[in-house]
C-alpha cells in the first residue's frame, strides 16, 4: 500500500497532508517510536509490539523503508536490522509531543464515551 495523498487541497496544507500520509496507519508511529531507542531486528521489534500481527509489521516496515523513514541493514546469517533514517529521526520530537498530548487527552480531555476505536 502506498501513502495516499488526498487531492485537491490548498497549497499551504500539502506539507501537512504529506506528513500525515507517511504515518497513515496506527502502527507506523509506534514502530518509529520504538526505533528511536535503538536498532531492532524484526523478531525483537515484534516482541515489543505484541499486538501488531507479524505480517502487518513486515508490511509497515517495508513501507517505512520505501518512504525513507527507516533504513534496513542486512547483517550476518540473513538477518536484517532496522534503524531510523535521518528523516525518521527528525520525527522523534514530534512523536514525543504526540505521546504527551495523547497522555493529556486520555487523562483530562477524553469524553466519557469515546467515539474512537483502539488501534
Amino acid at each position: 500500500m502506498t501513502a495516499t495523498i488526498i487531492q485537491p487541497q490548498p497549497a499551504e496544507l500539502r506539507p501537512l497532508n504529506t506528513a500525515l500520509s507517511l504515518l497513515d496507519s496506527p502502527w507506523k508511529p509506534l514502530i518509529l517510536h520504538r526505533l528511536a531507542d535503538h536498532d531492532y531486528r524484526l523478531a525483537e521489534l515484534q516482541r515489543t509490539l505484541t499486538a501488531c500481527p507479524p505480517a502487518t509489521l513486515t508490511t509497515q516496515l517495508a513501507q517505512l523503508v520505501r518512504d525513507q523513514l527507516v533504513v534496513a541493514t542486512n547483517g550476518p546469517a540473513d538477518t536484517t536490522s532496522y534503524s531510523l533514517s535521518r528523516a525518521g529521526r527528525s520525527l522523534v520530537p514530534l512523536l514525543l509531543t504526540l505521546n504527551r498530548w495523547g497522555r493529556t487527552y486520555l487523562n483530562e480531555i477524553q469524553p466519557v464515551t469515546p467515539a474512537h476505536h483502539d488501534a
